[in-house]
């Protein structure tokens, strides 16, 4: 029988198989939906497990504490509860209720078959090493998106200025039309190529003028994220999901994360939460400001491990000693600031997403290979706000070679959270994409903001 959530009547769904996950653990489950109780927003029902199971004991555990995620399909639907609390246990049979947070997703019939297989595979698995991914859609609240983003930090600048020049010769963009800009990644992707291949745009544009505009594309960027967030970049989404996952973080489960972002909202967020001596950000940084002297300190394999993949607005290099360097404040320019070491001018210190490089830098070859034994050693990824975006085909060809597994046993769980929407669960582009890569995935179009409430 299906639920019936518009009359207060209720009604029993029986034999059905349901995903419970908890911080660190994913289950398949026998669920036996009791009623739903229209009046009060709350469905109640009971779980079986197979209490011989050896996580089943920390799976309890985390459930009583944290919470629990719970989703079923019912007939075509795909139902997710939020949030659902243990009320009560008996042997292996585990009454819940949940308070609202009810969403449902119509499916397609692949789709189904693709859950088929999920469910399946996890009959009970506690995650042990669990990498997280960002991308530019954790932080598009906070910040413009795409094209809007450039035409938003270059729109006060005169039509005769070099840059707005030079990207209206190589883009074929007006400053006046924000439509016809590109991204900002595009743009300096578009420099960066041509500097790793030492190759002129044009007769006049040349490598040095494109060193200049690469500069100054950086240089904007950091002027227009201090006025954006008047020099302190907060994100309640980052707050609340490094909150949520603090019982993880501070276990023997092992989490990292990948930032492909080059902005500071899940730096800020780290350390409102946490020390610096805490977070390990993989280089070996001369730090400046107050963190400097407490950056010293070693906690050894305790630390929270951040890989900034692509760089940060923050972090700088001498060009001489090639020694990075990150800053403790984003201020607007770091242009005229000089190497303690040899007095050399310090330098942007990005890597944009592309296709292919050419000369690798030393410092980003330390990056990658950190972020690939994360990636092969993983059981579980969760990408946030990343759509495997054509600009990065090197890192997608990371992801597809270091989360291959020879057993199905083996195989990792792949978690993509993308931006609410109406359409079908997973037939969304970004869902078919994923699955054109990894194969079946646990799709869970419900927003950063509620997977940072309830991260499971």
């Amino acid at each position: 029988m299906k639920l019936n959530y518009q009359q207060q009547t209720y009604h029993q769904t029986t034999h059905l198989n349901a995903w419970l996950t908890t911080l660190s653990h994913s289950a398949t489950v026998m669920l036996n939906i009791e009623r739903k109780d229209v009046s009060h927003d709350a469905t109640y029902g009971e779980i079986k497990i197979d209490v011989n199971d050896i996580h089943f004991s920390s799976l309890i555990k985390e459930w009583e504490e944290y919470g629990a995620r719970l989703r079923y399909l019912d007939e075509k639907i795909w139902r997710d509860l939020g949030n659902i609390k243990l009320i009560a246990r008996d042997f292996n049979s585990f009454s819940f209720s949940t308070q609202g947070s009810i969403q449902d997703y119509e499916l397609e019939e692949e789709d189904i078959q693709s859950l088929d297989v999920l469910l399946n595979e996890n009959s009970i698995r506690k995650f042990e090493k669990t990498v997280v991914v960002f991308g530019a859609g954790a932080s598009f609240k906070y910040m413009p998106d795409g094209n809007q983003l450039l035409y938003a930090m270059l729109k006060e600048k005169s039509p005769r200025d070099e840059l707005i020049q030079f990207i209206s010769e190589a883009f074929g963009s007006d400053i006046d039309r924000a439509k016809s800009f590109p991204s900002f990644s595009q743009v300096l992707n578009f420099i960066e190529i041509a500097l790793d291949r030492e190759e002129n745009f044009s007769s006049h544009i040349t490598l040095s003028r494109l060193r200049k505009f690469k500069a100054e594309l950086i240089n904007d960027m950091r002027q227009f994220m201090n006025k954006l967030n008047n020099g302190d970049p907060e994100s309640q989404d980052y707050d609340q999901l490094i909150y949520n996952l603090k019982p993880i973080i501070e276990s023997n489960n092992e989490i990292s994360f990948i930032n492909l972002n080059y902005d500071m909202f899940f730096d800020q967020s780290l350390k409102n939460q946490y020390s610096p001596d805490k977070i390990d950000y993989i280089l070996n940084f001369d730090q400046e400001g107050e963190e400097a002297d407490r950056q010293k300190i070693d906690l050894g394999s305790n630390r929270l491990q951040v890989i900034k993949l692509h760089g940060s607005l923050d972090w700088m290099i001498c060009p001489t000693c090639f020694r990075p360097r990150r800053f403790d404040k984003l201020v607007e320019s770091y242009t005229n600031t000089d190497c303690k070491y040899d007095h050399s001018k310090l330098q942007e210190f990005l890597f944009p997403p592309m296709q292919e490089k050419h000369q690798v830098h030393s410092h980003w070859l330390t990056l990658q290979t950190k972020a690939d034994a994360l990636l092969r050693e993983a059981d579980r990824v969760i990408f946030i706000g990343y759509s495997l975006s054509d600009d990065d085909l090197l890192f997608r060809f990371k992801l597809q070679k270091h989360l291959y597994r020879d057993k199905p046993e083996q195989r990792v769980t792949i978690q993509v959270v993308d931006k609410e929407g109406e359409m079908g669960m997973m037939s969304n582009w970004v869902s078919k994409r994923y699955q054109e890569y990894f194969g079946p995935i646990d799709f869970r179009p419900i927003g950063f903001t509620n997977f940072a409430k309830v991260p499971f």
